[in-house]
């Protein structure tokens, strides 16, 4: 009997929920698995562009909250599957009712972030829906796969009655890139939609200070380019909002530096895709990105004033300029110890097995 994948909020290439199903279902394949996705949105159909209208939209919305409702009372589970697996944390909070012949469901959490945020950062309102949301999925499923092990601890913490269904399942990383000596830009690449956690204010304050000094490609949607109209016509600035997969993987080998100001990730796969590259990445700790970094990062606190991300990125960018080899050597090793998506699948299929 197959899986089924319940593709609601896979929609976009540049969501992390979304790259992470394309890597999956691309590693299950090649173990012989292949899941069935319930609503035609396989990730090879995934938009391409970083555009709003595309990513996967906000289910604590009070407008997406009944849309969610009726996506699940319009689209109900038909045949006979024996793992119905949601991959985008609120999938299944109405699900019990629509899958009698199911006998096994698994859910996929990559945070909790909105759980997170104050008053000043989201309403009370959204932040109580995605909590009844959040609690409906994880009541229904007999799995939770957690992509980073600071995610199992908050749901843990929030959850301590489902402690038991928690399970940790990193994203995977490609290998490094062989070490190619080549010339190296004094540019910064930034990819994030804009949230109020994301970092933009932050990130304007940097570019205020360095961008005399470094160029910056920034890739985010078009709250993201409003937000950043005032700094955004400086002549070493460039903004993108719709950009394909060949154009940001140019943006990746060119820049020296990834900068991340948000202070809440689950994993950050565009932290890790620019690490691979053995280049430095900029990044603001205390969430599950830290276990990407490990030791080869530069990692600031949230708070840390603006002077100090734009002395640490202009570091950044010199210090491998001095020494190349021996600091892509040190981001070598630390990739090594991070999981490869076959390992990852692997993993994800023993979980299917052993709920079969």
């Amino acid at each position: 009997m197959s899986v089924l994948w319940d593709d609601f909020g896979l929609h976009n290439l540049y969501s992390g929920v979304s790259r992470h199903a394309i890597r999956l279902s691309q590693s299950l394949l090649q173990l012989g698995e292949s899941p069935v996705f319930r609503n035609s949105c396989p990730p090879q159909k995934l938009n391409n562009l970083f555009s709003l209208s595309e990513l996967p939209y906000n289910a604590s919305s009070k407008k997406n909250f009944f849309k969610l409702l009726r996506v699940v009372m319009e689209n109900p589970v038909r045949g006979d599957f024996s793992v119905w697996h949601g991959l985008s944390n609120l999938n299944g909070a109405f699900e019990s009712r629509f899958r009698s012949s199911i006998c096994a469901r698994v859910l996929t959490v990559h945070d909790i972030i909105p759980l997170l945020l104050d008053k000043h950062q989201t309403s009370r309102l959204k932040r109580s829906q995605y909590k009844y949301l959040l609690t409906r999925a994880i009541s229904n499923v007999d799995q939770v796969i957690c992509v980073s092990k600071w995610t199992q601890s908050l749901l843990s913490d929030v959850y301590p009655k489902f402690q038991s269904k928690f399970i940790f399942i990193p994203n995977g990383v490609d290998p490094i890139l062989p070490y190619v000596p080549r010339e190296t830009y004094p540019e910064v690449l930034f990819v994030s939609r804009f949230e109020s956690y994301k970092g933009f204010k932050l990130l304007e304050k940097i570019i205020r200070i360095v961008s005399d000094k470094l160029k910056f490609h920034i890739v985010t949607d078009v709250n993201g380019l409003h937000y950043l109209k005032q700094v955004s016509s400086r002549s070493q600035v460039f903004t993108y909002t719709a950009i394909n997969e060949s154009e940001l993987d140019g943006l990746r080998r060119r820049c020296s530096i990834y900068l991340q100001t948000s202070r809440y990730e689950g994993f950050c796969l565009p932290a890790a895709e620019f690490l691979r590259m053995g280049k430095s990445v900029v990044y603001c700790k205390g969430s599950g990105i830290d276990e990407v970094m490990g030791d080869c990062g530069y990692a600031l606190n949230a708070d840390s004033p603006a002077n100090h991300w734009a002395e640490t990125l202009t570091h950044a960018y010199h210090e491998p300029v001095d020494n190349p080899q021996g600091c892509y050597l040190d981001i070598k090793n630390h990739c090594e110890t991070l999981k490869t998506w076959p390992e990852v699948a692997s993993k994800v299929l023993g979980v299917y097995n052993q709920l079969r």
